[in-house]
């Protein structure tokens, strides 16, 4: 009789500890998760720069994890990537506007273009901007910087390659205005994003016109190129949207306008006159994509996507993983 007590008395007891377990893990979960979802402006910083480094802008399957950090909606077709060794990560400095801006110095060895690797060792710094969330969280506004990746994750040829001939629903911004342009008879040579800021080809111009080079600059430097549809849409090529119509004010830091040279400077290249019609008839076709991230309130602005062509082509090539600071 004694025994059967005591093995009911240690059932009971097994069944209790089994049970505490159990609380203590789904406390545990529901700390964590809350404590993700609490990330102060450095913290926000770090997880984008440590994504960011290991090669999380330049696929597709990436976005996902950077939406949640970043203010906008798409991420540029990036057609340049900035190789780094390390990077740090500086002390958030509150503003007046309660904002905070956040520091970060990479050491940099240099960039891949589709014109091939540009060697360039420096510090390079950078000052993030972080505003506050409605949910109490905070994001990155802006700039909008080109990723910056540890060098030994990166297949320089195969990272250039993609870069000029683009991947799988993935087509580089300057690609793809080189050929709307090309495709409507402007024979024009190509130009990569960064070098449209000193092209010969283009003049600024303070009156736009339809068909004309949206340029996208933070700190003074281009990342993202667009052709204007309208007053106020651009068309542009995206990594997680693929080929998009947004408002012009969808993409962070200054904007400027670039028109075609006239012809008598270039004789066999007649100056554009693109409208809106011809420019849905240029555009590539996409396979439908959703877009990861947005309230409802966003997703009523959403832009009308367009189709992109398939074609057989690559993604980024991208090799082994590493966290702030690269292995040789």
């Amino acid at each position: 009789m004694g025994s059967r007590i005591l093995g009911s008395e240690l059932l009971y007891f097994l069944i209790w500890m089994k049970w505490l377990v159990r609380m203590a893990t789904t406390v545990s979960v529901a700390l964590t998760a809350s404590a993700q979802a609490q990330l102060g402006p450095q913290t926000v910083v770090r997880e984008f720069c440590r994504l960011d480094a290991m090669g999380a802008r330049v696929t597709i399957h990436g976005w996902p994890q950077i939406a949640p950090l970043v203010h906008w909606q798409y991420e540029p077709a990036w057609d340049h990537v900035v190789l780094i060794t390390s990077y740090t990560v500086g002390w958030p400095v509150a503003r007046e506007d309660q904002s905070f801006h956040v520091e970060v110095r990479y050491a940099v060895e240099g960039t891949v273009t589709p014109s091939g690797f540009e060697d360039s060792p420096r510090i390079e710094a950078r000052e993030l901007t972080l505003t506050p969330t409605v949910d109490g969280n905070w994001e990155i506004a802006g700039p909008l910087l080109p990723p910056h990746i540890f060098r030994n994750h990166v297949d320089v040829g195969a990272m250039q390659q993609s870069l000029q001939r683009g991947g799988v629903n993935f087509l580089p911004n300057s690609l793809f205005v080189w050929d709307l342009y090309r495709r409507n008879g402007w024979e024009i040579p190509f130009e990569h994003t960064v070098a449209l800021a000193r092209t010969q080809i283009f003049r600024v111009t303070q009156k736009p016109e339809p068909g004309d080079l949206v340029l996208y600059l933070g700190e003074d430097t281009p990342y993202h190129v667009a052709v204007l549809e309208s007053e106020d849409i651009v068309v542009s090529a995206t990594l997680n949207g693929g080929i998009v119509r947004t408002p012009l004010d969808a993409f962070p830091g200054e904007r400027r306008f670039l028109h075609l040279r006239p012809p008598e400077l270039w004789p066999a290249t007649p100056t554009p006159r693109a409208s809106g019609e011809e420019i849905q008839g240029l555009l590539p076709r996409l396979l439908p994509t959703t877009t990861p991230r947005g309230s409802a309130a966003a997703a009523q602005r959403k832009p009308r996507r367009t189709n992109q062509k398939p074609g057989p082509r690559s993604k980024p090539a991208l090799g082994k993983s590493e966290i702030r600071r690269e292995t040789r």
